[in-house]
């Protein structure tokens, strides 16, 4: 269609049907064109003009024979350089589209001063990318054709599949590649993660669009040098019909300071760097590009007043008609004669009286190794009321944990799961904060499987059994490295979090919805939502009851636990609530069939949390597979004698045993066994790989991460750059020409952490008591009386430790106000206005 345009003696305007109605409506009406092409599946989305010249619809199937049948011959056209070959449309600053006019000279000699520099023909494959609607595409399309060479056409969903482009890439043997910047960021991580180099047959990579930040070229350098591929930086503007400048890359410019060097004016154009009076600036200055020569378009269609504006008469030059596009870039002739490009001139914002780039704040943002891509923008939240907001996309390598979960949100795996920041800094879905932290002090800090001669090594295999979400399975896979771990859980919702948190850390785990018992069958388990590790076949509430209440007593008289003990009638009452269970059917298999089936051959711990079914655990490994198990951890129910059988068992399989209780757990039937296999078969007894204050070794916590960008810009820009919030993305909305669509950037989440203003101090005695006591029980350094006590991690154990202490400070409060009420402000209005029952009676 475009080259039947141009040799019947038109000129063609591109309309991408992936653009907005309203800008194709725009277009539509601006042209006033008596011919439309297109196709029939199109016909009926494309929004006709309601006013102007009539316009014939032609689609091309519907043409294709009538057209066959027609003369080959090229037909005389009397067309000649000066006249129109194309009209693209670019974006107003006015909201309204504005074509330019650009002529066949204007094209014609763009590649006849370029090429020297690439000597482009007919062996060369090229690829159409970019939409037709952009021009870049008259680069990709006319320097193909111009040439003879080969054009491939690159479909759009393959566009957007760096994978898939990739290889497109290597199957079609492209050897010239013309991309954004933020299009190749994605191909070089595609890169990465290929073949070989040698697959690739490019010898030309231009960039063009937008601003190249050199650094992000290092991977591609790193992998394949500086010498083939060609790499080709060409700033351009479609007022001067795509290309400005050239610029060849080298490795060596990686040494530089960052920034986008965009070279020198092509042979033909003139490029001048300017003040507002149009006086030429020194080096090193910034200024305002203006571009004369042969690339500058004639002007916008319908826009005279526009034109006279943009495209301005040129002083330096006594050639008739001269004249210089003013193109709105921020720029700096450097040393070396290269020109840097800064940025646009209406990018500039003013915030609280400080003119900002953007820019500026992305190159800085970009430097911390979190980060992979970073834009800044402005948001204004209500009249006056501007704030920098900075949109991130972690490094897949750095913050390998943080990608995780942004890839997990988008597959809606995270949806209504409460989420959780350890200690650590590692993100975790769970069920509750009160066991979550009781699981994590007695795993991570206290290491208490880790004790009596247990030792991990590198690639050993260990079996979770009673794995809950997780937590024993996740320190396992980041303190021993190449770690296969095999984790049972047979409690459905349980389990789903146990397999989030395995995906979210990208740990090698084997999940199973399983029980496991001494035979395969299936059960009914007691399941208690509000305490899953007690849950299990065996489960009995009046049993749990007493254990929770020896190790709160434990807890409490070791100062473990600083705040307010609930007396003896407020904890029976609590009790009986986080007691309620469920009855679910699990399957069950046995350690043996587990090993059979998956072709295990060695067991390097055997880990066993079963609550009173680790008896039956122990008699589904048969005789031939107790000597493929180097070591065994076992949780055991004291009763009618198991410790002694369970322990006697292990010891007659070879092992030295070591019974313990631990004292939070004293006056309760619970023991820990360490089993240890006496002959190790030459395995060594190497310590485990590395050690709790060294498993974190990339960033795992979007709030950890923001933290330390926040940091590292407070460190390298004033105050007033630093920007006020931060959002994660897993990738920067893209354009249909591969730029980044700024207009797509998320509104920032107003979250308490991001957004100062959001936290409201106490405005009374009452509401400041309070806040005191959440503080001290959530052990948070800071809370607001309008935050939600349950969405800062509080339960219904510590709503009765807080219910507790502010009845100790005379504030009059029950237990149900604590999920009435959920916010400082809301429960200061009703204290001491409700008279508490006997059973909601705390200390006095």
């Amino acid at each position: 269609a475009l080259l039947g345009i141009l040799k019947a003696g038109g000129a063609y305007v591109p309309l991408d049907p992936l653009y907005p109605r309203q800008r194709l409506t725009l277009m539509l009406e601006d042209i006033g064109a008596p011919v439309l092409l297109t196709q029939r599946d199109l016909v009926g989305d494309l929004p006709l003009p309601a006013n102007g010249p009539s316009l014939e619809i032609m689609c091309m199937e519907d043409v294709r024979e009538l057209v066959a049948n027609q003369s080959r011959l090229n037909p005389v056209n009397g067309v000649g350089a000066e006249n129109l070959a194309y009209v693209i449309y670019t974006s107003g600053s006015t909201g309204k589209p504005k074509g330019v006019l650009v002529t066949h000279a204007n094209v014609v000699r763009l590649f006849d001063v370029t090429r020297s520099w690439f000597g482009f023909g007919p062996d060369d494959v090229w690829t159409l990318f970019h939409s037709y609607a952009f021009d870049f595409s008259v680069w990709e399309l006319w320097g193909a054709l111009l040439h003879g060479g080969r054009l491939v056409v690159v479909p759009y969903g393959v566009s957007r599949s760096p994978s898939a482009f990739y290889e497109l890439l290597v199957a079609q043997r492209v050897t010239v590649l013309n991309q954004t910047p933020s299009a190749f960021r994605e191909l070089v991580r595609q890169d990465e993660s290929a073949g070989a180099a040698q697959d690739l047959a490019l010898r030309l990579i231009i960039f063009g669009g937008e601003a190249l930040n050199l650094q992000d070229l290092k991977p591609w350098f790193d992998r394949h040098g500086d010498q083939c591929p060609r790499l080709i930086n060409m700033y351009g503007i479609t007022e001067t019909t795509v290309h400005v400048t050239y610029r060849p890359l080298r490795a060596t410019d990686l040494q530089k300071a960052p920034g986008s060097v965009i070279g020198c004016p092509l042979p033909d154009l003139q490029v001048y760097i300017l003040d507002r009076h149009l006086a030429p600036v020194p080096v090193g200055v910034p200024g305002e590009m203006y571009i004369g020569g042969a690339g500058v378009a004639r002007g916008y269609l319908n826009r005279p007043e526009l034109t006279t504006e943009r495209f301005l008469p040129d002083p330096f030059r006594d050639q008739p008609g001269a004249r210089l596009y003013k193109s709105g870039d921020l720029a700096r002739y450097l040393h070396d004669h290269d020109i840097e490009y800064l940025g646009r001139l209406d990018e500039q914002v003013k915030i609280r009286g400080y003119r900002i780039e953007p820019g500026e704040i992305e190159q800085v943002l970009k430097r911390h190794p979190a980060v992979r891509d970073a834009v800044a923008t402005v948001r204004e939240y209500a009249p006056g009321d501007r704030r920098l907001v900075a949109y991130l996309v972690p490094h897949e390598q750095s913050a390998f944990g943080v990608c995780q979960l942004l890839r997990c949100q988008r597959q809606g795996l995270l949806n209504d799961r409460l989420q959780y920041e350890l200690p650590n800094g590692r993100m975790i879905v769970h069920l509750n904060k009160n066991e979550t932290d009781f699981l994590y002090r007695e795993i991570f800090e206290q290491q208490s499987y880790f004790q009596h001669g247990i030792t991990l090594n590198e690639g050993d295999c260990i079996f979770d059994v009673g794995a809950n979400i997780g937590l024993f399975t996740l320190f396992v896979g980041q303190m021993c490295k190449n770690a296969v771990i095999y984790a049972f859980e047979p409690i459905e919702p349980v389990f789903e979090l146990l397999r989030i948190n395995a995906q979210l850390h990208g740990l090698n785990v084997k999940s199973f919805q399983c029980g496991l018992s001494n035979e395969n069958t299936t059960a009914t388990f007691s399941y208690y939502p509000h305490v899953s590790i007690l849950s299990g076949r065996f489960a009995d509430a009046a049993q749990e009851r007493e254990v929770i209440r020896s190790f709160l007593a434990n807890e409490h008289q070791a100062g473990t636990d600083t705040t307010t003990s609930p007396s003896g009638e407020l904890l029976d009452e609590l009790l009986e609530d986080r007691l309620t269970s469920k009855r679910v059917t699990c399957r069950l298999t046995t350690i043996s069939d587990v090993m059979r089936d998956n072709g295990v051959e060695r067991i390097d711990l055997l880990k066993i949390d079963v609550e009173k079914s680790e008896q039956d655990v122990l008699l589904g490994i048969r005789e031939e597979d107790w000597p493929k198990i180097r070591q065994v951890i076992v949780e055991v129910h004291d009763s009618d004698g198991r410790l002694g059988r369970i322990t006697s068992s292990l010891k007659g399989h070879g092992y030295d045993t070591v019974v313990e209780q631990d004292e939070a757990l004293k006056d309760t039937s619970l023991y820990n066994v360490f089993a240890v296999r006496r002959n190790q078969n030459g395995r060594s007894k190497a310590k485990t790989t590395s050690s709790v204050g060294e498993e974190v070794t990339s960033w795992s916590s979007p709030t950890g991460l923001i933290r330390e960008v926040r940091s590292a810009a407070k460190r390298e820009l004033p105050e007033y750059m630093v920007p006020s919030a931060f959002v994660l993305l897993e990738e920067l909305p893209l354009t249909p020409n591969g730029k980044i669509n700024r207009n797509a950037l998320p509104d920032p989440e107003a979250s308490r952490r991001d957004v100062e203003d959001k936290y409201v101090a106490p405005r009374s005695a009452t509401e400041s008591a309070l806040r005191d006591i959440w503080a001290r029980v959530l052990r948070m350094e800071r809370v607001g009386v309008e935050d939600n006590f349950f969405e800062l991690g509080g339960d219904s154990i510590l709503s009765l430790q807080v219910v507790a202490a502010a009845n100790e400070a005379g504030l009059g409060l029950v237990p149900r106000q604590m999920f009435q009420y959920k916010t400082i402000a809301e429960l200061a209005a009703v204290a001491g206005t409700n008279r508490p029952t006997r059973m909601e009676q705390g200390p006095v």
